[in-house]
């Protein structure tokens, strides 16, 4: 079936069933998000208190420009210009499990490129504490508030539902790294495409894999390769509890509910504007795809190309289990398999690329686990010999290398390796691949 709805603008380089950061296809809970009140310096605001910050009083001429990052202000380049060596102020949006495990340390790490001046979050309890621990000077609940508060040049929105806080942070003139899944439908996506291009502003997606030393090595390796014959993109994992429990991961439970309840609702709203009504297995592999396929999806794209087509899909096992074909550029087939397994500790996921002579495998290690390698697996013939090589490029974390790119995108005017196109693609590809299900119900 052709992709129906793909974003064809120019690239750079029932509950709502979500694949979420427990690692469960279940109903999710929505944790840290934004809400109606903020606090500066751990006291309440209206929103309309302007931040001193260290380079002077902010003025903003246009009222408009809620936010906006004053470039000349401030001493910068404008976006594209020369800002090497620049420290950018960023604002966390959602300070959940992600932030705090990779995020916020990662930051932290690069105290040359960042300094993290404002943390949001519904859970007011968990954004002032995050905010005394890592020293950030300004914590909220509402994402307006921040906006309006404190001067940015980039935000991480980094909540379960993510359009809301990615269209306020580009409509303020501030550059956006937005978790995954970026969209949750193909309107949403372009809206953002959209916002980021008419503002001028780097918007970057947060797929870590293609930032992965070892993915890299094995993708150029597959991209080399004179024909490629054969693909597969293989995950079956079980729930990311175990791989968790070496981390102090802080849970607040002050959230406002009627905000997190109003969050569910704008989530089951986008899913059903992109499948519609759906039987809850259906419902269910949508989800996952949303939450872990996704990064599936960018493995591929780096080796292969871009997808063309889905030729067949297959969803069982409760939605817990699917397969599909996919068409790349070139012709290239590749079978994308991914089970859940609730029952076992287990990290196994693999994309392997064969042509006529060799193979070569990228074996991914829970990405949990800091600074494990991603093993290339390389497979041949030498002196009519058949030889398997593995490879081990370095320990670099992936989290953190995604961080220096979004950082050198800013400073350089670079278009982001994974930018918000590749989100509006990926949108399409998930939604054509539910809809090939014989499930499906159109």
């Amino acid at each position: 079936m052709p992709i129906r709805g793909m974003y064809h603008g120019p690239v750079n380089s029932h509950s709502l069933w979500i694949f979420h950061a427990d690692g469960i296809f279940g109903s999710r809970d929505t944790g840290c998000n934004d809400a109606r009140v903020g606090f500066v310096d751990g006291k309440p605001s209206n929103g309309k208190v302007h931040s001193k910050l260290a380079r002077g009083t902010v003025r903003r001429t246009d009222p408009g420009a809620r936010g906006r990052c004053n470039w000349q202000h401030n001493g910068l380049s404008k976006p594209g210009g020369d800002m090497n060596g620049t420290r950018l102020r960023v604002g966390i949006v959602g300070t959940g499990l992600v932030a705090q495990v990779m995020h916020l340390p990662h930051l932290q790490s690069l105290p040359n490129l960042y300094e993290i001046v404002a943390l949001c979050d519904l859970s007011a309890r968990t954004a002032q504490t995050l905010a005394r621990r890592y020293g950030v000077p300004h914590a909220f609940t509402d994402i307006g508030d921040m906006l309006d508060t404190v001067e940015l040049d980039a935000a991480l929105i980094l909540t379960p539902y993510h359009y809301p806080q990615v269209m306020a942070a580009l409509s303020a003139g501030v550059h956006v790294f937005v978790e995954k899944p970026m969209c949750v439908n193909v309107e949403e996506a372009t809206d953002m495409v959209e916002a980021a291009r008419r503002n001028g502003l780097i918007g970057q997606l947060g797929y870590h894999k293609p930032y992965d030393p070892g993915y890299e090595t094995g993708a150029a390796m597959v991209r080399a390769m004179s024909a490629v014959r054969m693909a597969t993109m293989y995950v079956a994992h079980g729930p990311n509890e175990p791989f968790l429990e070496h981390y102090e991961i802080l849970r607040g439970d002050d959230a406002d509910p009627d905000r997190v309840a109003a969050t569910g609702r704008a989530m089951r709203k986008a899913q059903q504007q992109a499948i519609g009504e759906q039987p809850e297995h259906v419902a269910r592999a949508y989800g996952g795809l949303l939450g872990s396929g996704c990064h599936q999806l960018s493995i591929m794209r780096g080796c292969l190309g871009r997808v063309e087509d889905v030729l067949s899909t297959e969803i069982w096992n409760g939605g817990r289990s699917i397969t599909a074909t996919l068409k790349f550029e070139h012709g290239v087939r590749c079978v994308f398999t991914a089970v859940f397994m609730p029952d076992i500790r287990l990290f196994d996921e693999t994309f392997t690329a064969c042509d006529d002579g060799s193979s070569t495998a990228i074996r991914f290690p829970s990405p949990f686990l800091k600074h494990a390698p991603t093993m290339v697996i390389r497979r041949g013939m030498e002196d009519g010999r058949y030889v398997e090589r593995e490879i081990t490029t370095d320990y670099r974390e992936a989290f953190r290398n995604e961080l220096i790119h979004f950082h050198r995108s800013i400073t350089t005017g670079t278009p982001p390796r994974t930018p918000l196109e590749h989100g509006a693609e990926d949108a399409a590809t998930m939604i054509a691949i539910v809809r090939n299900c014989p499930d499906f119900v159109a």
